[in-house]
């Protein structure tokens, strides 16, 4: 069953969602992996020096060709790293119910026992409403995106005179490279919920402050470190190699 966009918002937040969504598999599915050569191929490298260009940690007398020069050899370094090292990720389906600012994770063996509880706070809102108003009352489903870039964003070469701007060549790319991925693995995660392509949308839990363990306890959950072999301590950010990211598909997002 494919869901259309027709509902519409309400003042009164997000309409409910017309019927259940059952995902193709519970828990945690394959690793996909991506060949670094590939990947780089698809950045838009006029946007890349651009970024880069802007960034407040660039050398002010750097050039465009400087950057250019600098941004090819990181390319060429990186498409050289093994592909075990590489891009790669896989996404996770498990049963939700909402519980006022937060959702609650369930086991997907039996749809009761609770698993995990993500505590957001009042001020985590999605188009201006509580994350949790995008599940459906009586139990849903959650993807998770877990994924590695493959790159070591504070890798600084010992170039004095452009260190900064290495260091930015080489973590804009990082970004580039988790644009690129959440797209690639948010496209399987709508084929297995037999969703539309333009519905449901994935977030960054970046600047989301969960009580004390939740997020540790959520990546033990995924088999973050277990899986990726590196390591995802801490909230994650637009500069770390490895991303978590929740989706949802309400069709208002």
């Amino acid at each position: 069953m494919t869901v259309s966009e027709n509902s519409m918002k309400n003042n009164d937040g997000p309409l409910e969602f017309p019927y259940a969504i059952e995902p193709m598999f519970w828990g945690t599915g394959e690793m996909l992996v991506w060949e670094f050569e590939k990947v780089l191929a698809e950045i838009d490298r006029d946007k890349l020096l651009a970024t880069v260009l802007s960034h407040p940690d660039s050398v002010d007398s750097v050039t465009k060709e400087e950057i250019e020069a600098i941004t090819g050899d990181q390319f060429r370094m990186i498409a050289e790293s093994p592909i075990e090292e590489g891009p790669r990720g896989y996404y996770s389906f498990f049963p939700v119910l909402p519980e006022e600012n937060s959702l609650v994770i369930l086991d997907p063996s039996d749809f009761h026992s609770e698993l995990q509880v993500l505590s957001f706070h009042e001020s985590d809102k999605v188009a201006g409403w509580p994350i949790a108003a995008y599940i459906r009352a009586d139990g849903d489903v959650i993807a998770f995106s877990t994924f590695s870039t493959g790159l070591d964003p504070a890798r600084i070469f010992s170039d004095s005179g452009r260190k900064s701007t290495v260091a930015t060549v080489y973590t804009s790319i990082n970004r580039c490279i988790q644009e690129l991925l959440e797209t690639r693995i948010n496209s399987e995660i709508r084929r297995a919920m037999g969703i539309d392509t333009l519905v449901g949308k994935s977030f960054s839990f970046n600047g989301t402050s969960f009580a004390d363990g939740e997020f540790t306890a959520l990546t033990e959950l995924l088999c973050c470190e277990e899986r990726l072999g590196v390591s995802v301590a801490g909230q994650v950010t637009t500069e770390s190699c490895a991303q978590i990211r929740y989706f949802l598909h309400h069709p208002d997002l």
